[in-house]
């Protein structure tokens, strides 16, 4: 089975009965119809130690991915004593189509904004919390880097809007595009 989808949980590094480390994990795979756009979330686990490592230090919640992977139906107990059934997918390959980056600015304490880096054409859309800092944080210069092959690459950065285009993203829904 092929997804593309989002990381939609935290990575969480667990251990087998029998002493063995995966990385379990959901992902979002968004579906567009005539109907309307729908969510379906699927559960994996990833037994490759290379393949943990790798998201471990490269990878989080947000995250964009191509994902190979085998279903299997999976059982388990639940609080109250039943018995309960789950599809589970088993990891055997991904790519990065998209990395979350957390980024720190000088002057904030803490690297709390993300920016999400899209395609190889270097196009970037970032989206801010919604802080009483955010304002703030838009008038920093920030840095820009890319995950290229297990290594990280610095792109450039983003520098503060106009006071035009500040009164613009207050007034949009949408998240602001930045072009590198």
């Amino acid at each position: 089975m092929t997804l593309i989808g989002t990381i939609g949980t935290d990575l969480q590094k667990q251990t087998t009965t029998t002493g063995k480390e995966y990385l379990k994990y959901a992902i979002a795979v968004n579906s567009r119809t005539k109907a309307g756009d729908s969510v379906s979330w699927f559960n994996i686990a990833c037994f490759s130690p290379n393949q943990i490592d790798f998201m471990e230090r490269n990878l989080a919640k947000g995250s964009k991915i191509y994902l190979e992977a085998e279903a299997k139906n999976t059982s388990y107990e639940k609080e109250d004593g039943t018995k309960s059934f789950s599809l589970m997918l088993f990891q055997s390959n991904f790519e990065v189509l998209l990395a979350i980056v957390v980024i720190a600015v000088a002057g904030f304490p803490e690297p709390k904004h993300e920016l999400v880096l899209v395609r190889d054409d270097f196009s970037a859309e970032y989206a801010l919390e919604t802080t009483s800092d955010s304002a703030e944080l838009l008038q920093q210069p920030i840095a820009v880097w890319e995950l290229r092959d297990d290594r990280a690459v610095h792109l450039g950065s983003i520098l503060p809007d106009s006071e035009e285009e500040e009164a613009h993203k207050r007034d949009s829904d949408e998240h602001p595009r930045v072009n590198i």
